[in-house]
């Protein structure tokens, strides 16, 4: 109905589902707006949702969520009409405490009765990083086990931490493709040994720093308007900013190069997100200190 035209803003792309957006006859504000959000959203899941054809909705990065969104997701899981969608939510434990909002809504839909499964996801142990190795490489298992061994030594299994430490020994040299054989071939002697960062971030700002300039200040802009920004607005702060360089075909081929590099993907037609927050952070801390508050 007309009410759906409040979602406007809020989901654009909705209106490829919905084929336009109603004429609103009132105007809305306050609590009243929030009331008629949260009844659309509800009525926009059990519309999809239907036994035959069930839906999950994934809410992703839920320690960045504020107490308002997690009000919409506690009336979205607890909504009694939501017999054919399953909500995941998926959150860092070590950046929620008790009084994070995050933990405060598990304790309310627990309470409500809601069937609620907590799954913990550990770091990769050594022979899932084994099997990593193996898909990527194209090569047994056997074949792999030793390089799996020194990379999970040096990353204790974090995935993202062995994607990157891949593609670092890769530019390095230390981890080529020899066409002779058909085959990857690695340094094994030269990765044990081999000096790395701490942390998947800081191995993400060392790669960075091998872009040209003008890749860099884009990756810092982009990153101060989030993890997720619309193309509208950095195209029209990168043609404002005396600091940015080029715009046009030029800051198009530095996109081209960030996204055939993997750190950034396109999400929908009109924006761009990282691919990952801890590539996000990364781009993010190439910006100075004294700089960010500009």
């Amino acid at each position: 109905g007309s009410n759906m035209a409040v979602m406007k803003d809020l989901i654009p792309a909705l209106e490829l589902v919905a084929g336009g957006w109603p004429e609103s006859h009132h105007e809305t504000e306050g609590r009243e707006t929030y009331n008629l959000i949260l009844h659309c959203l509800k009525k926009i899941v059990n519309a999809i949702a239907h036994p035959s054809h069930p839906v999950i909705v994934l809410f992703d990065d839920l320690q960045w969520s504020d107490a308002a969104s997690q009000d919409i997701i506690r009336m979205l899981v607890t909504d009694e009409a939501s017999v054919a969608a399953m909500f995941i939510g998926c959150y860092r434990d070590n950046e929620v405490d008790e009084r994070h909002p995050v933990a405060e809504n598990i304790g309310a839909i627990l309470m409500s009765l809601v069937p609620l499964a907590t799954v913990r996801l550990e770091n990769l142990d050594k022979e899932s990083v084994n099997d990593l190795c193996s898909d990527v490489l194209h090569l047994s298992p056997r074949i792999t086990r030793p390089l799996a061994a020194a990379l999970h030594s040096k990353t204790n299994g974090n995935p993202m931490f062995v994607r990157q430490l891949m593609r670092s020994l890769y530019e390095d040299g230390l981890l080529q493709y020899a066409a002779s054989e058909r085959r990857w071939r690695w340094n094994i002697n030269a990765i044990r040994t081999k000096a790395i960062a701490d942390n998947a971030v800081d191995l993400l700002i060392a790669m960075m720093a091998s872009y040209d300039p003008e890749v860099r200040r884009l990756l810092r802009v982009a990153s101060c308007l989030g993890f997720r920004f619309d193309v509208a607005a950095f195209t029209l702060l990168m043609s404002t900013s005396d600091d940015l360089g080029a715009i046009g075909s030029e800051m198009s081929s530095h996109i081209d190069t960030i996204m055939t590099d993997g750190l950034l993907l396109t999400d929908g037609a009109n924006a761009y997100r990282f691919s990952h927050d801890q590539i996000w952070l990364a781009a993010y801390s190439l910006t100075p200190l004294t700089a960010r508050s500009e």
